[in-house]
């Protein structure tokens, strides 16, 4: 916790596999997950998301985004942020739009409303919606993966800040990344990997 950890590496190097392996979307063959120091088996993202662990998908288009939904739709989408919202399994519409507008506000998502439909958004704004989403289930531990690719400098600061912030506030942040500055610039250390192995640690 408090700590930003990079895992840095060339495309194809494994960062995106270790990512799926700890979300319960792929197998490992050796290793184990340990979370405050006590070994957890993660079967599923459901598993994970309950556990406290949030990502941010590679391809936010793919795999975070419902394009053809709106801005509120698509932040509020997180089952389990929904179950806190929810009273007899209906939604609560006063409490949810008050959370979306204030990631709206928190994360300076540029929208025309919050119908907007997120397909309509750039590509910084985009990645913003996921970062909202995931931040709303109130993660301990945050997966990055490439969350800058594809967006402009303005939004790459925006998301810097609120990395560090973050971790300020004790959060647990992997950031995996194939930009070396980028991996520099925010994290405290980096594991190094280079066919799906860690070669090496550096300190920021």
């Amino acid at each position: 916790s408090g700590e930003v950890v990079g895992l840095a590496g060339l495309v194809g190097a494994g960062k995106t596999e270790i990512t799926k392996a700890i979300l319960g979307i792929s197998k490992f063959e050796s290793g184990q997950i340990r979370i405050k120091g006590e070994g957890t088996a993660i079967k599923n993202p459901i598993e994970a998301y309950q556990k406290g662990i949030a990502i941010i998908p590679e391809d936010r288009k793919l795999e975070g985004l419902c394009l053809l939904s709106s801005v509120e739709d698509n932040i509020s989408l997180a089952p389990k942020y929904r179950k806190t919202i929810s009273k007899l399994g209906v939604i609560q519409k006063k409490p949810l739009r008050r959370d979306v507008e204030r990631s709206i506000e928190q994360l300076s998502i540029k929208v025309s409303g919050l119908r907007q439909r997120a397909r309509r958004l750039s590509g910084g704004n985009q990645q913003k919606l996921v970062l909202a989403k995931a931040l709303l289930t109130k993660p301990e531990i945050l997966i990055l993966d490439e969350p800058t690719r594809g967006i402009d400098v303005g939004a790459k600061g925006i998301i810097y800040e609120l990395i560090r912030n973050l971790r300020d506030e004790g959060m647990c942040v992997i950031f995996c990344s194939s930009d070396v500055e980028e991996i520099s610039l925010v994290c405290d250390r980096a594991l190094i990997l280079r066919d799906n192995k860690i070669v090496a640690e550096l300190q920021a």
